[in-house]
């Protein structure tokens, strides 16, 4: 998410600061955003309205992934067609491909420049692909952060998610 932050406020916005110091930023890097993920899954966690979804599982299985979302939402019939109409829709290239094409109306949802794929919101869909742009300090730092997290998000050592993440 920090990575995702730093070029949305570098090639989005008009703050042009280093991603080592924003990684370690009280107020904006991944401390205080560890911090807020572990207080939302407190709050919601227990809940039963709560349905926690992560971004590897969508991006390991996306339709399964589609379907439990529906099955949580009280979907019982579904019309199958309009499932894989709404899975290619929303696919990663699809959205890249519209951004690209500034389909969309709404400037928050285009690329400030076209020809600089860090500037989209759709950039590259890589579990784990913040380590092509992060120092190895900063993966160390990044990773103790990191090992705050609830285990429940599946961060953690030996978890799927990180060794998922390690191999991207």
């Amino acid at each position: 998410m920090v990575v995702s932050l730093y070029f949305h406020i570098t090639r989005r916005g008009s703050d042009r600061g280093d991603l080592s110091e924003l990684i370690r930023s009280p107020r904006r890097g991944v401390n205080s955003m560890v911090d807020v993920m572990n207080s939302w899954l407190a709050e919601w966690g227990p809940r039963s309205d709560f349905k926690f979804v992560r971004y590897e599982d969508c991006k390991r299985n996306t339709e399964a992934a589609f379907r439990e979302v529906l099955a949580f939402l009280g979907v019982k019939e579904i019309d199958e067609e309009s499932l894989r109409h709404a899975l290619q829709f929303s696919s990663f290239e699809n959205m890249k491909l519209m951004e690209s094409r500034r389909q969309f109306k709404n400037k928050i949802l285009s690329a400030a420049k076209v020809d600089d794929p860090d500037s989209y919101k759709v950039r590259r869909g890589i579990v784990g692909g913040y380590r092509d742009y992060v120092a190895p300090d900063d993966i160390r730092y990044l990773d103790h952060a990191v090992s705050r997290l609830d285990e429940r998000f599946g961060y953690g050592p030996g978890c799927r998610a990180a060794a998922s993440s390690s191999n991207s």
